[in-house]
């Protein structure tokens, strides 16, 4: 069964994944969109060399010739994954700066799903 891939929007309806992916070249955003089809795909069972577990959220790990790409995401209900926070990582460990971005944005999403029920 295919997961269901949804891209993390603010209260003002701007996605950040969908915008960072949007200014990579071509051949980046068709690297970056393959790795999103194989979470798609594989779900949970994803390999370690695509998908890490981060604190809270996961990393999706892309490279593209010296770059290296990365997707926080988060497993919600409904068999499906939020993508909240992409990145170009510059160094070894992923910065705290981006996994606190990515779990404010995924308190944001749970409790404005939470409160349209």
């Amino acid at each position: 069964m295919k997961w269901n891939i949804e891209f993390y929007e603010d209260s003002q309806g701007v996605s950040p994944v969908k915008d960072y992916i949007l200014i990579q070249d071509a051949k980046a955003q068709a690297k970056i969109l393959r790795v999103i089809d194989l979470l798609e795909e594989y779900g949970v069972t994803l390999p370690h060399t695509f998908a890490e577990k981060v604190n809270d959220v996961w990393e999706l790990k892309e490279r593209h010739g010296t770059e290296v790409y990365r997707i926080l995401y988060f497993a919600f209900t409904g068999h499906k994954f939020i993508l909240l926070h992409a990145f170009t990582k510059k160094t070894q460990k992923t910065p705290e700066s981006e996994k606190k971005l990515a779990e404010k944005r995924r308190k944001d999403y749970i409790k404005r799903f939470t409160n349209s029920k």
